[in-house]
């Protein structure tokens, strides 16, 4: 091999060794399927996914999307309005039109809803709010949205009217295009 061969092989090697050390690799994709009132959800994101969360370097690595969604169902009537039903009660609907809500003022910004959610999961389950005992959401959102700075006047009229609807249906449409599909 001639010494311009070799010194081109050696210097390809460098260029690609450090291509594959100053290129990121690809972050992994984390989607968090849920409802707001369930109980393995929420032990989920209290237990394992806030944790995981908050420990430093894992937004470097992860993609997250959070849907608050899960076995929540929704009716058009022939005017186009939107009733929504959910597993574990009204109140899971409402909790999860709030976290929609947020999903959408923020523009899909994980680094805004996302700590929204975990911080609103984490009261309901310290107080017990799951299952049959799924409370009104509500003043919990709010002292959430004011503990992280956020509007909570701008939520609320996101909740109040159609746009609250519209926030839900995208995350009804997540959840419906899931390969395979929400089974259990």
């Amino acid at each position: 091999m001639t010494k311009f061969v070799y010194q081109l092989v050696c210097l390809s090697l460098f260029v690609s060794k450090l291509w594959a050390v100053t290129t990121p690799a690809p972050k992994v994709g984390v989607g968090v399927y849920f409802e707001s009132c369930c109980p393995f959800s929420q032990a989920f994101i209290v237990d394992s996914f806030a944790p995981a969360y908050n420990t430093p370097g894992f937004t470097d690595i992860a993609s997250i999307v959070m849907v608050p969604y899960g076995h929540e169902k929704y009716n058009e009537s022939s005017h186009g309005e939107y009733t929504f039903t959910c597993q574990h009660g009204p109140n899971e609907c409402a909790g999860q039109r709030i976290e929609s809500c947020v999903i959408q003022l923020s523009n899909s910004d994980p680094t805004v809803y996302i700590p929204f959610i975990m911080n609103l999961e984490i009261k309901l389950n310290a107080i017990g709010c799951y299952n049959a005992t799924c409370c009104d959401p509500t003043p919990y959102a709010e002292l959430v949205a004011q503990d992280l700075q956020m509007s909570w006047n701008e939520i609320n009229q996101c909740v109040q009217t159609s746009q609250g609807d519209y926030a839900v249906l995208f995350q009804a449409q997540l959840t419906e295009d899931l390969n395979p599909a929400l089974t259990a």
